[in-house]
């Protein structure tokens, strides 16, 4: 599908010494998970068994826990607004499967039967969940020149994500990383730092969990985006520019068309960037 373009929210800022300045295109971007059906409902199945010692630590299970329910409820409460995919909890922890990590798919008569049973259109598998820490280390100097070390700790969660058509067929798999600032920890003798419990980041888990269910979600949809682009100024491009502020991008490509075949090698090389933008504003090749 082509992308379409929207009259934009124009800024343009002019910096005199370079003679350039920014504007803000306004645009689509085309969903990332691509459906023929246009509508239907969504059943998720928990395949990893976080309380399988091989996969996650005993103490770490609630942490885990927590990520499953709120991936959920970030995918039930994106679609509850009317929107045309619907998710739902089918079961939120299936035992005895081995962690998948995306390396194998869901049996095609297991995902037409889970889909039957709970009269879904699509069956979507978590295939594989982690959590874990990743820090930054900083050095300091102190007022009496000596250095000191602290560790800026980081939370991670990735969900591994499969989605199945109602006939067993996979259509996508997807991998959603969320992280946040947790934690700064001094280094004990500027090296050995303990690293926090997962355990008792459950509740930041939880926030991850939910945000990653929100975006994931929003895979199925269009998105409005805002992106920057550079143009030369100058009074030699006064009038295409703000045409290009006021969203009149036909005009501004006639505008510019005479300056594109300057016999000033430098204006033609402006006029070509200011030509590229302008096309791209009015959705043009």
């Amino acid at each position: 599908m082509k992308k379409s373009v929207f009259s934009l929210s124009v800024v343009i800022c002019f910096l005199f010494t370079s003679c350039t300045g920014f504007m803000y295109i306004s645009k689509t971007r085309e969903p990332e998970i691509s459906l023929e059906k246009k509508a239907g409902s969504i059943v998720f199945i928990n395949f990893f068994d976080y309380t399988n010692l091989q996969n996650v630590k005993e103490k770490n299970e609630v942490a885990y826990h927590e990520a499953v329910q709120k991936i959920v409820e970030g995918l039930v409460s994106s679609s509850s607004s009317g929107k045309p995919y619907n998710f739902f909890l089918g079961d939120s922890l299936r035992k005895g499967l081995p962690d998948r990590m995306l390396t194998q798919m869901a049996a095609a008569d297991s995902v037409i039967k889970t889909c039957n049973r709970f009269r879904s259109d699509m069956m979507l598998a978590l295939d594989s969940l982690n959590i874990f820490f990743d820090w930054e280390t900083n050095t300091d100097i102190n007022g009496d020149g000596s250095k000191s070390k602290t560790k800026d700790f980081y939370l991670y969660t990735r969900f591994y994500l499969s989605l199945y058509s109602s006939t067993g067929q996979l259509i996508n798999r997807s991998r959603v990383d969320n992280s946040l600032f947790y934690k700064s920890r001094p280094a004990l003798s500027g090296l050995i730092t303990f690293q926090p419990s997962i355990a008792k980041a459950s509740q930041s888990v939880g926030s991850l969990a939910l945000k990653a269910g929100s975006d994931y979600a929003a895979r199925f949809y269009s998105s409005d985006v805002r992106e920057l682009r550079t143009i030369y100024t100058g009074k030699v491009f006064k009038e295409s520019n703000l045409s290009m502020q006021d969203g009149n991008w036909n005009r501004a490509i006639q505008l510019l068309e005479p300056l594109i075949k300057s016999p000033d090698p430098k204006i033609r090389e402006k006029a070509a960037q200011n030509m590229s933008v302008a096309r791209e504003g009015a959705g043009l090749k």
